[in-house]
């Protein structure tokens, strides 16, 4: 359900598609499809890169009891948060609610936007339109961090092609997270 193979797919005949438990799968539109396989080399189910990034796992607690109460990550995502934007031309993607009470991923431009990305939210976020608007983003020159889960880092890294010096990734502990339909 990262959505990287609808992004890549030359015909836009991929569509993204909620089965009954509310999960999103793939489908492909066979009639409108020329078997390029690009959404087979950017799967990161189907698709096993040389994976050279260095991958550190890190322990933090935050001294600010403040962050502590506002957080459920020990007050990392606000300590990542508070660095990125102490540099200029930066932004942070991450989940929040929006104003139905939709778990979407989204894009902030200031530390006071960013925080509406604190806190757990135990349902998969809609990522619909993000890896378009971070590499959109990266190529701009801009500082970039991504929080999400592993399977939506992974589908940004291959949809990516590339790595870029100026992208920061942060992945949540999912645990699998639940159906949409099971928060509605």
């Amino acid at each position: 359900g990262c959505t990287a193979c609808a992004y890549v797919c030359p015909k836009k005949c991929i569509t993204m598609k909620e089965d009954h438990e509310g999960f999103i799968y793939p489908v492909v539109d066979e009639t409108n499809c020329v078997h390029c396989n690009k959404c087979l080399t950017v799967c990161s189910n189907t698709y096993k890169q040389d994976d050279k990034r260095k991958i550190t796992p890190f322990g933090i607690v935050h001294n600010s009891k403040d962050v502590l109460n506002k957080s459920t990550s020990g007050g990392t995502f606000y300590a990542l948060v508070a660095d990125l934007f102490n540099k200029s031309n930066s932004v942070c993607y991450g989940a929040a609610y929006d104003e139905k009470l939709e778990v979407k991923h989204m894009r902030a431009e200031a530390i006071e936007d960013a925080m509406k990305f604190m806190g757990s939210k135990y349902v998969r976020s809609n990522i619909d339109g993000i890896y378009e608007l971070v590499k959109q983003d990266l190529l701009a020159g801009k500082n970039v961090l991504f929080t999400g889960t592993p399977c939506m880092t992974a589908g940004l890294y291959t949809y990516l092609k590339r790595d870029a010096d100026n992208l920061i990734t942060c992945n949540i502990l999912c645990h699998s997270n639940p159906s949409p339909k099971v928060f509605a």
